[in-house]
């Protein structure tokens, strides 16, 4: 399956007033960040849209992202997957401990050939099947 469409303005605001935290946390990040981790932080869909948003202006130095331990689902990852191409240095993704299920999984392998420097995957915990 292909991840959702990023999602229009009016989409983003709305997920952006639903997820004031996690805006305000990524807009605080130094430019040229590197390794990102929001693991434990209670993410979600609206979470998920607005961390896309951030991947697609400024995932280009980001070398780790670290989301386990949260509450993405599999539509909340197809947002994600679809601003991942936005981040060529990505190593190391941690989504482990997220209730991504067997769409999920299926989203991400296709998505893997798009990760070139990808090294290391975590995605234990995640009810694969």
């Amino acid at each position: 399956p292909q991840p959702p469409a990023p999602p229009g303005p009016r989409d983003l605001g709305d997920a952006i007033l639903r997820a004031q935290r996690t805006a305000r946390w990524l807009k605080s990040l130094p430019p040229g960040v590197e390794r990102v981790s929001m693991s434990s932080m209670r993410l979600g869909e609206d979470d998920a849209v607005v961390i896309a948003d951030f991947l697609r202006a400024k995932g280009g130095a980001i070398k780790e992202l670290d989301l386990k331990c949260n509450s993405l689902s599999t539509v909340a990852l197809g947002h994600l997957l679809g601003a991942l191409p936005s981040c060529p240095r990505l190593q190391g993704l941690a989504l482990g401990d997220n209730p991504i299920g067997p769409g999920g999984g299926a989203a991400l392998a296709g998505a893997l050939d798009g990760l070139p420097a990808l090294e290391k995957l975590g995605m234990g915990g995640t009810k694969l099947g």
